[in-house]
This record gives C-alpha cells, structure tokens and sequence, in this order.
C-alpha cells in the first residue's frame, strides 16, 4: 500500500506514486544525487515541485522485504519529526513497487552538511548550533540511531545561521532519550569533542562523569569504526 502525505493524497498524486519507480528507472544521470545499493534521485513531485526519491536496495538475502519496510518507516517517522518540531524534509509518500521500497520527500536545495564543520567551514557558534539541536532532539524524545555527518543537513537562513534538518529518516527513533545514551549518539557526528560541551550545556548536565563518559564512547567508535573499514572488502564480497 503506498502512503501520501495529506496534500499529495489525490488522484495525481496517486496516479504519480504508481509511476514512481519507472521514473525513478529512467531518470537521467544529471538527477542522480548517489547510486549504490541504494539510489538518491531528484525528480518533480507531484505537484511539480522538486522532490528527493530514496529507492532502497530490495535487501540482502536474508531480509528480502527490508526496502518496503525501510521506505515506511521514513514516511512514518519524518510525519512525526514534523509534529515533534524537529526539522526533516517535508515528507512526500512512501511507495512500494517491484519488490523495492520509495521514500519521496520535499527537496532542500543549498544545504550544506556536518562534514563542512570537519573541514573548518562552519564557525563555532555554527557548532554550537549543532549541539543544541541535537540536545533539543534528544528531549524530545527523538534518536537517529544513524546519526552520521551526512545525516543532519544544514539549510542556510537569511541570518546567516543554519537550520538542522534530519533526513535518512528510516532510522529514527522515538522514546526518552538519557543523557548517556544522548552522549554515544552524539559522538557518531564525530566532531572530534566541539559538540560535547555545548550539548551538556543545553541539556544542563555538564559534569567530569558526562566527560568521561563521551570520552569512552568515543575511544569505541573509533576502534569500531577501524574493524568496519578493515573488514569492508570481505564484507562486500559476501554482500553483506
């Protein structure tokens, strides 16, 4: 069953979900964003607007009907994101065609990532923008279990400051967030410790343990990190 958000959620719009993956099929090299196992492509949305489509791989082996799934999950958490106040793009629809899952939502053209802090693109008071996002995620009872640099985009407002939208959505998570569990989520930003201050700061919790604590996950994401990309060939060999 495909699902449109309420404004898509009429005769075109259902008429564009059933053609979703044939023009997601034929969209020409200039529309692909990335192509891997899964697939980025910018396409009109239903009502001409720009859109983002994530066609996801139809799974491994042993979880063949993941796309499908992955692809409602986006849809259901980014509805809730929305009502939480936590910015994401605007969802679209979520489509299931030939096996594979589409997440389509509203295109955020300009932005910038997390990566640009990595490179000493952003300022501190943009870091620290940052921090106090995640921290206000975090009480809202909002976790990204994928909480990668590529995953918070960074959308230039007329001020000159950024506003923090959460897109790879199907990893969204939604219930109390403590201040430990808030801290190892924080470090896959991995903004070698500019964020953990500002972060204890917002959620008032600043304390040598907090420190401590972040310090220790960190050290784990590293080593974690290392054996990951040791072991990616093999790992890809076996598609796994």
């Amino acid at each position: 069953m495909n699902l449109l958000a309420p404004p898509f959620d009429t005769v075109n719009g259902r008429a564009w979900a059933a053609d979703l993956a044939a023009m997601v099929a034929a969209a020409p090299d200039d529309a692909v964003i990335y192509r891997a196992r899964n697939t980025l492509v910018r396409l009109p949305g239903p009502d001409g607007a720009e859109v983002v489509v994530k066609a996801f791989g139809k799974g491994k082996v042993w979880r063949p009907g993941s796309g499908p799934i992955k692809a409602r999950k986006s849809f259901q958490a980014a509805i809730k994101l929305v009502a939480a106040g936590v910015g994401t793009p605007a969802p679209v629809a979520a489509v299931t065609s030939q096996g594979r899952g589409f997440y389509a939502c509203a295109w955020a053209p300009g932005c910038a990532s997390v990566w640009d802090l990595h490179d000493g693109k952003l300022t501190d008071a943009d870091t620290e923008d940052l921090a106090r996002f995640v921290a206000r995620m975090h009480e809202a009872d909002v976790l990204h279990r994928d909480n990668t640099p590529g995953n918070i985009l960074l959308r230039p407002r007329a001020d000159g400051r950024f506003d923090h939208l959460v897109v790879d959505c199907n990893r969204v998570a939604f219930g109390p967030v403590g201040i430990l569990a808030g801290l190892k989520n924080l470090v896959m930003l991995e903004c070698q410790g500019r964020l953990v201050g500002p972060y204890l700061a917002a959620r008032q919790a600043d304390s040598a343990l907090h420190r401590k604590w972040y310090a220790a996950c960190a050290a784990e994401h590293r080593w974690r990190w290392a054996i990951k990309r040791g072991t990616r060939p093999l790992r890809r060999k076996l598609g796994m």
